[in-house]
């Protein structure tokens, strides 16, 4: 195998059975594996052999460690989601119907999108275009005039690396501090109904603009909801990442406007302000992990379980709950009020 692996100047084969360093693990950086006859018949150690040398995610014996398992991911899903949801956004302003592809460092699927009425190759065209992307550690534009008139390189490096390549404006690395954990890949644009060819909107400007998008993002994002907002410079709900927590929720009538006297009717209307809250925070009452309970009179209590029932029939599906007494709690009449923390998916 140590023949199988040259670069045309010996540049790969002195790293083998040597795991290289993971900042560039995954990642093409001009040296390609090749396999000759001798190879053929043994496709677990060539998996192996490239993993350790291309990958640098093998130990020495070939085997993958659990200290490589639990490395952290550079790339989450909620990140990827949100660079999908900037392109889309930018693709519906443009009116261009696109997909969308996010892959992580090591060129896996994080996340796909197809807008209604995007080209049906869209998506797998969007995918090529950012494992060419992360791949080459650019963005595909600077690929196209390398390639241009030069399909035969394209197709055997191809063949060496296992991958489709696409030399077209769409892919764009991400990086975070400095270090490349992903690409996002678009395509579909050309079919938007642009005003001008002087004003037409690519692949790449969505792509540049969805990573743009992201990095002015607020990394805490608040939550509210008309009609239960605080008075005070609070907002109801924060989310982080996929963590959500809110401030005090109580049984207000959004319909009516008024806090109900009844115990039974501001306990229902307390736990369906619960269930708006996860909608305007993306998620459900499915996505709720723990809720905590404050009750100006504890005797009350049967009427928040009438209405806890309501909202959770399933008792092998409900999220934890405390209750607690607090006989100062403030809201204008409120007996009840809840506070909410929950991980959407």
């Amino acid at each position: 195998m140590e023949q199988a692996i040259d670069d045309g100047e010996g540049g790969l084969s002195e790293h083998v059975g040597q795991p290289l360093d993971r900042g560039h693990q995954g990642v093409f950086d001009g040296a390609f594996p090749t396999l000759d006859a001798d190879d053929v018949g043994h496709p677990v150690e060539n998996r192996r052999e490239i993993a350790r040398v291309v990958g640098g995610i093998a130990n020495e014996s070939g085997n993958f460690s659990a200290e490589d398992s639990a490395l952290p991911l550079p790339l989450t899903l909620d990140e990827a989601r949100r660079y999908a949801n900037r392109a889309i956004t930018e693709a519906q302003r443009v009116g261009a119907p696109t997909g969308v592809a996010i892959v992580d460092e090591l060129g896996r699927l994080i996340q796909v999108d197809r807008m209604d009425n995007s080209p049906l190759v869209s998506c797998d065209m969007a995918e090529a275009k950012a494992m060419t992307a992360l791949k080459f550690r650019r963005p595909t534009t600077t690929l196209t005039e390398e390639f241009r008139g030069n399909s035969a390189r394209m197709r055997a490096i191809e063949k060496l690396v296992g991958f489709t390549l696409l030399a077209m404006g769409g892919g764009v690395p991400i990086e975070k501090d400095g270090r490349l954990v992903g690409a996002i890949g678009v395509s579909g644009s050309g079919g938007g109904p642009h005003r001008d060819e002087a004003n037409r909107i690519n692949d790449n400007d969505i792509a540049r603009a969805a990573l743009e998008g992201v990095k002015a993002m607020p990394r805490r994002t608040t939550i509210e909801v008309a009609g239960l907002s605080h008075r005070t410079p609070i907002p109801l709900g924060a989310r982080v990442g996929n963590i959500v927590h809110s401030s005090p929720i109580y049984g207000r009538d959004l319909e009516k406007n008024t806090l109900p006297e009844d115990p039974d009717e501001q306990a229902a209307c307390m736990m369906r302000n619960v269930k708006k809250f996860m909608e305007a925070a993306g998620g459900t009452t499915d996505d709720i992990l723990h809720i905590q309970l404050y009750l100006k009179d504890f005797s009350k209590r049967d009427s928040v379980d009438k209405a806890w029932v309501e909202l959770f029939p399933d008792e092998d599906n409900r999220p934890s709950r405390h209750a607690v007494s607090e006989p100062e709690i403030r809201g204008g009449g409120a007996i009840f009020a809840v506070e909410i923390l929950a991980v959407l998916p």
